[in-house]
């Protein structure tokens, strides 16, 4: 049962849209009148900014105190849509970029901003004043896909299921055919080192090589197609974390990684914890057993007995509204968007009226082999 009560009138604040920071340390809601920033390891609130209009999405620059805000309104035949930079230590806004477009999202770096639309990204240089430097043609990009980070600059093709690897350094463009079908979801790792992309079928994730544009690896989500929600890379680069429309969140040890994960540290917080934590039936190693086991072995097999599955899952509940496919739609809230608060731990959160905050431990079972359980959760935008 969750510990947070609901308000004495029963309206409860809705999230728009709700994401991580780049490092992992904190999460954001932009709200019907603002936006909130929560602690991610404990879900407890940071800060919070009410304004007198409603962005459509928000985003963190780094662990500062700046958040981009993007509005889009229509007043009659006339289309408004900017990104503000607030900074909350003024509480005032720091700049802001009009355009002439709808802003699916934004996407800020100590150096740049990149503005996602529906079939294009605008990339600025934000210092000393922002300037427009560059912009790039995309296949249909209606969820708003785009990595931003100190060298490159990741976005989907011209053609769909590419990828565009752009090199910040000089703006030099790469291109990487990663599907066959549309990109859906994007995530590189901290040190942008890897990045993982999946399709439109939703079954298979890729690995790629963001300076030499190799494929480095391929791993299964599951046979059935499915509507990848989130990808998230762990700090150390040893794990990958991927939820769907199936409610599944799955663990993935990604290959090659020699980086050893830190314990996790059981903090309490903002958030009810469960007595109880089920814990999925353990599967194997990846490195040395398939989840097929001996299958994988026979000649002339199919492949899907011999690829690679999570070693971990869990079970995540994004709450009973429609999920939003597209960024730009107002059908539906973002659902199921994952982040990691260090190697062992990561957190699921989901927009709308029923927004909510998941907690996950990687942690050994009873055997000593490693398990995802759900160990709480929150009801983040109800008052205490």
């Amino acid at each position: 049962m969750n510990l947070r009560g609901a308000s004495s009138d029963g309206l409860l604040n809705i999230a728009n849209h709700v994401e991580f920071n780049d490092t992992g340390r904190y999460f954001v809601a932009a709200i019907e009148d603002g936006f909130k920033v929560f602690e991610a390891d404990t879900c407890e609130l940071h800060g919070e900014q009410h304004l007198t209009w409603s962005p459509d999405s928000a985003t963190i620059l780094g662990d500062t105190q700046i958040t981009g805000l993007v509005m889009n309104t229509h007043e009659s035949t006339k289309l408004t849509a900017k990104l503000v930079l607030w900074d909350s230590r003024s509480k005032k806004q720091a700049a802001t970029v009009q355009t002439k477009s709808a802003i699916i999202r934004c996407r800020l770096s100590q150096v740049h901003i990149a503005l996602v639309f529906r079939r294009n990204v605008n990339l600025y240089r934000h210092q000393p004043r922002i300037e427009r430097i560059a912009s790039y043609e995309t296949s249909d990009n209606a969820r708003g896909l785009c990595c931003l980070g100190k060298e490159y600059l990741v976005i989907p093709g011209r053609t769909a299921g590419h990828l565009q690897i752009i090199k910040l350094r000089d703006l030099e463009v790469s291109i990487v055919p990663a599907h066959t079908s549309a990109v859906k979801a994007i995530a590189v790792n901290r040190d942008e080192e890897v990045i993982a992309t999946a399709s439109q079928q939703g079954t298979l994730i890729r690995l790629h090589s963001p300076r030499t544009c190799a494929r480095m690896g391929e791993l299964r989500r599951g046979v059935n197609p499915a509507t990848i929600y989130s990808l998230a890379i762990s700090p150390s680069g040893a794990h990958l974390a991927v939820t769907s429309d199936t409610n599944t969140l799955h663990i993935f040890n990604l290959p090659g990684s020699s980086k050893s994960s830190k314990s996790s540290s059981t903090v309490d917080g903002n958030w009810q914890r469960l007595e109880h934590t089920p814990s999925p039936p353990p599967p194997g190693n990846y490195m040395n057993l398939q989840k097929w086991g001996g299958l994988a072995k026979l000649p002339f097999a199919p492949r899907v007995f011999s690829d690679v599955y999570s070693f971990a899952s869990a079970h995540f509940d994004p709450g009973e509204e429609k999920d939003k496919m597209n960024v730009s739609s107002k059908d539906g809230y973002v659902k199921g968007v994952v982040g990691w608060v260090e190697d062992q731990v990561l957190a699921v959160i989901s927009a709308g009226k029923d927004a909510r905050y998941e907690r996950f431990e990687l942690m050994p079972d009873d055997t000593g082999k490693t398990v995802c359980s759900r160990v709480g959760w929150s009801r983040f935008l109800r008052p205490s």
